[in-house]
């Protein structure tokens, strides 16, 4: 059996983490989270933070970490197709984390939506990446999952 299927591999990785992270168990020991934990009320808490500093952003993080995923790849942002922010702690509902990334990665006319899976939102972002690219549909994307889970 012949197949016409582009191959899809992972070009490139990167990572970045703020200068102050806080643990699973640290989150645990603060009273607010561990008493009760309102979804509706954090969400908005995303967009009543007064002053925000972008450096503490989901959106900023995810920057961060896919310009060194294409600097590992070789790739300029110019080069991507579409992409797939994983988030659940996105800063506005529009415009949504994906357009936010390509704007602060320069490529803000970039295709993409935001991936509201929680944990398990990069696996997804990297099954609907490979669907992506294995159909044709697109040659480079950029898959990326960052949080700010601290700041709700």
């Amino acid at each position: 059996m012949t197949t016409n299927a582009a191959q899809v591999f992972v070009a490139g990785s990167g990572r970045f983490l703020p200068q102050t992270t806080v643990n699973n168990f640290e989150l645990y020991e603060m009273d607010s989270i561990r008493s009760a934990f309102d979804v509706e009320a954090a969400r908005a808490s995303l967009r009543d933070i007064e002053d925000p500093d972008i450096d503490e952003s989901a959106e900023r993080m995810c920057a961060e970490a896919a310009r060194l995923a294409l600097s590992d790849a070789g790739m300029q942002a110019s080069d991507l197709d579409f992409l797939l922010v994983a988030s659940l702690t996105e800063r506005d509902v529009v415009p949504n984390a994906a357009c936010t990334v390509g704007d602060l990665l320069g490529i803000p006319s970039a295709p993409g939506f935001v991936l509201n899976a929680a944990c398990a939102g990069f696996v997804y972002g990297l099954a609907a990446g490979y669907a992506f690219v294995a159909s044709g549909s697109a040659r480079n994307v950029l898959v990326v999952s960052g949080d700010f889970l601290t700041g709700i």
